[in-house]
């Protein structure tokens, strides 16, 4: 989807406040639990984001 244009002030249309939007999180390199960083402790981290981003975004898993 791209931004919409107003074409009178060629500025962008803001978005819809019921608007849905979706994410997609991607790592640079495969996360893999070890001694030090166990993988429970990756998957805390993205719920901590996913809470802290709640109301803004909806971030709730979507299979396909």
């Amino acid at each position: 989807m791209s931004t919409k244009v107003d074409p009178n002030t060629l500025q962008p249309i803001p978005a819809h406040a019921d608007t849905v939007w979706q994410v997609i999180a991607k790592t640079a390199n495969p996360v893999r639990g070890t001694q030090e960083v166990p993988l429970s402790r990756h998957i805390e981290a993205v719920l901590e984001v996913q809470a802290l981003m709640k109301g803004l975004l909806d971030l709730r898993r979507q299979d396909a």
